[in-house]
């Protein structure tokens, strides 16, 4: 059984999975089964299927709701990521954004950055979504490339405009993972209407 908490609206895609992150969160089914190391972001002892052989966050899966609309819930820890942000009308400049932010986390691992060095790739690529306070305010999208365990905490800075090193800080999120490929905005809409029915449905409220 979930126990009722809030969902703020920041709204994370990777490849084939949506994500909402959970605030303030109480959800739990017990004891959490532990998928990582314990206490830091370090590199898997038995990493999933879904990281094909490159690095990949861990997390701990805290819930789990089986079925065909079913979701996780996972707590990733803190971990530092290289992203760029880009401001748009509405969800109608997703797909620029996640081709432009893709194309600047790619330079930065191929070379733009303060050491010039070369460093592997990563998965997944997050996009995030936050929408404007208003019907004329911009919405902002950040996409951003996970940085490499042998990394963490000794990344170079980017040299790239508009291309940054962040520390992203724990999160609680809820994950809905779908098939295919996602492109188009139309694409991932209906998962994170899905994902948001089935949260309510377990008396995940959210806002």
């Amino acid at each position: 059984l979930l126990h009722r908490t809030v969902i703020t609206m920041r709204a994370f895609i990777t490849t084939a999975t949506v994500s909402l992150v959970l605030a303030a969160a109480t959800a739990t089914t017990g004891l959490a089964t532990s998928l990582r190391n314990e206490g830091n972001q370090g590199e898997w002892s038995k990493e999933p299927k879904f990281c094909h052989g490159i690095n990949c966050p861990n997390f701990t899966t805290v819930a789990s709701c089986p079925g065909a609309n079913g979701f996780e819930i996972r707590e990733y820890p803190a971990a530092y990521w290289v992203e760029s942000t880009f401001q748009g009308a509405g969800t109608s400049d997703f797909q620029n954004s996640q081709q432009e932010g893709f194309q600047n986390g790619f330079s930065y691992i191929s070379g733009a950055n303060a050491k010039n060095e070369k460093i592997e790739m990563t998965a997944p690529v997050l996009n995030k979504i936050e929408p404007g306070a208003g019907p004329n305010c911009n919405t902002s999208f950040t996409v951003s490339f996970f940085v490499p365990f042998s990394h963490q905490g000794n990344a170079p800075q980017p040299t790239g405009a508009g291309v940054s090193l962040k520390l992203h800080p724990k999160l609680l999120v809820a994950v809905r993972s779908f098939g295919g490929y996602f492109g188009a905005w139309d694409t991932v809409k209906p998962e994170f209407f899905a994902l948001g029915t089935a949260l309510t449905n377990n008396s995940l409220s959210f806002s």
